[in-house]
């Protein structure tokens, strides 16, 4: 086995994706879709939409991969470290 196929067999891939559209959020009472991927090492991703935005399954797919490689807490040191604000 080269170092290639080893580094790729390490990532999650995904296992099951589940749409679930208009769930009841029951805190706030609202309409939600919501895309839930299930991945491979046992954890699972959600992204939620709300109702006033455009729900599509493929973004939620999209933002379940970010979340699971890049979280939260890294994506705002990156935002931050690597901004230039720019005015004009």
């Amino acid at each position: 086995m080269n170092k290639t196929e080893f580094t790729i067999s390490l990532l999650p891939i995904i296992k099951e994706v589940f749409v679930v559209y208009s769930a009841l959020n029951r805190v706030s009472q609202e309409r939600q879709n919501i895309v839930v991927v299930k991945w491979s090492d046992g954890t699972e991703t959600r992204a939620t939409c709300d109702s006033t935005d455009n729900f599509d399954p493929e973004v939620g797919v999209g933002v379940c991969v970010r979340k699971k490689f890049l979280p939260e807490k890294r994506l705002r040191y990156l935002l931050r470290k690597k901004t230039t604000v720019v005015q004009g």
